[in-house]
């Protein structure tokens, strides 16, 4: 909705941001979406609106601000993912807990891989979500998984699928950057230190080896099977056939990042970011990664038997309402 909390009369150039932006963002609404201020601003890059500099950007974060404020843009359409406020979920009686559609089976435990998505940044989080509660996929916002609890977090679980004799496939969403192409040969070094070694001495569990193959959108683990991968790190997004296709904005490659003189002579001067990439794009993509690997037979049966259990609860439910 559009509250206004301050008065605004806005100049001409921001009164055509501010009518711009609502078209964009009722567009993506209408479809499912919300956009964060970062996918917006790529909208108005992509559509030849405004330069990609990152002045730009801060000038229509103060003027999205100015606007929201003085209820020229509805609140409900640019979303913060970097900021979330858990509420203890409450409920008026027993009937009312009882939640039949919120019953879910674990469809992967029949798969022979269990899946996850990740994304390098929050903006692209809702996007992931939206793939992650149709497929029952787990999905996190790794932030260069720079923290060693979520390395050894990620590990263990990791290994539960493989003592299961499951494997692993991480689908990884992130920059065409010197770091983001780095990061699935990083995600899969860091976690194999703490899979394969439970103590300094090191122990191989399962009787896997590591041998680590990585180049710009995939690493793999691969175990006793040979070629069968006991664990995948592979990028969805972005690719550089991504980029020729979609032709998102380029920026200028950051000076500074230790991995720039080889991304330059690989790439060229300009990276990519994924923000700058339509969220039904990355949706589309993700779901290809997500549903190219499912075992529809073993799917159907999983999701006939959640059927017949959310039967049951149902009349539990109707039982207590009675």
């Amino acid at each position: 909705m559009k509250i206004a909390y301050e008065h605004w009369d806005p100049e001409p150039d921001s009164q055509e941001k501010v009518k711009l932006a609502n078209e964009i963002l009722e567009e993506y609404v209408a479809q499912g979406y919300q956009l964060t201020l970062r996918q917006l601003y790529y909208q108005f890059v992509a559509r030849g609106r405004l330069p990609n500099d990152h002045k730009e950007y801060l000038n229509l974060n103060t003027c999205m601000k100015r606007a929201r404020m003085a209820g020229l843009v509805d609140w409900d359409h640019i979303v913060d993912r970097t900021r979330n406020l858990q509420v203890p979920a409450h409920w008026a009686g027993p009937a009312d807990f009882i939640d039949p559609m919120a019953y879910r089976e674990d469809k992967w435990a029949t798969q022979g891989k269990r899946i996850e998505i990740w994304v390098e940044k929050d903006a692209a989080l809702g996007v992931a979500e939206a793939v992650g509660a149709r497929y029952d996929c787990p999905v996190f916002s790794c932030h260069g998984f720079d923290s060693t609890t979520e390395v050894w977090e990620t590990a263990q679980r990791i290994e539960r699928y493989l003592r299961a004799r499951q494997q692993a496939l991480i689908l990884y969403c992130g920059d065409h950057d010197p770091s983001g192409l780095r990061m699935p040969l990083e995600i899969t070094e860091r976690l194999s230190r703490m899979i394969v070694c439970d103590d300094y001495r090191g122990r191989w569990p399962l009787g896997y080896q590591w041998i680590l193959e990585g180049n710009n959108n995939k690493a793999i683990y691969l175990g006793q099977h040979g070629k069968e991968g006991a664990l995948e790190v592979r990028r969805v997004a972005l690719t550089k056939d991504q980029v020729r296709q979609y032709n998102p904005p380029p920026q200028e490659v950051k000076v500074g990042d230790t991995r720039t003189k080889a991304y330059r002579a690989e790439h060229g001067d300009y990276c990519w970011e994924l923000e700058a990439l339509p969220p039904q794009d990355l949706e589309a993509l993700i779901l290809i990664g997500v549903e190219e690997e499912i075992d529809q037979e073993a799917w159907d049966a999983a999701v006939a038997e959640e059927s017949r259990n959310r039967e049951v609860l149902e009349a539990a439910r109707q039982a207590l309402e009675g």
